[in-house]
């Protein structure tokens, strides 16, 4: 039953996914033909802010579309993290033993 529900959600998620590459490839193509022939080699990067532009030649287009493509932006920036260093193998090493009472060895939760 539950999984009969997981299936449905699955495939409704799919067609949605669909549904929204489709709108998306209608949208291209309805920019592309608003502002001409020029903007086809133009990315939806560079497509997308032409549409909040009141009056946008030609001209503008051609040169955009000779633009380089922007990199995809993110929310997060990303950054390597480095990892922890090993340590040099001529250190010292010293191991502690800490003994704990009995009361302490009993874990609260569960009592075991």
């Amino acid at each position: 039953m539950i999984s009969d529900r997981l299936n449905a959600y699955e495939i409704n998620l799919e067609f949605a996914e669909m549904m929204i590459l489709a709108l998306k490839e209608q949208m291209r193509l309805a920019r592309i033909a608003k502002y001409g022939p020029g903007s086809e080699g133009l990315s939806d990067q560079q497509l997308e802010p032409l549409e909040f532009e009141p009056d946008v030649s030609s001209m503008e287009v051609a040169a955009e579309s000779e633009r380089e493509e922007l990199p995809p932006t993110s929310d997060k920036k990303k950054h390597k993290h480095p990892g922890r260093q090993t340590l040099p193998q001529n250190l010292p090493r010293v191991e502690h033993v800490i003994l704990c009472t009995p009361e302490q060895c009993v874990c609260k939760s569960y009592g075991a």
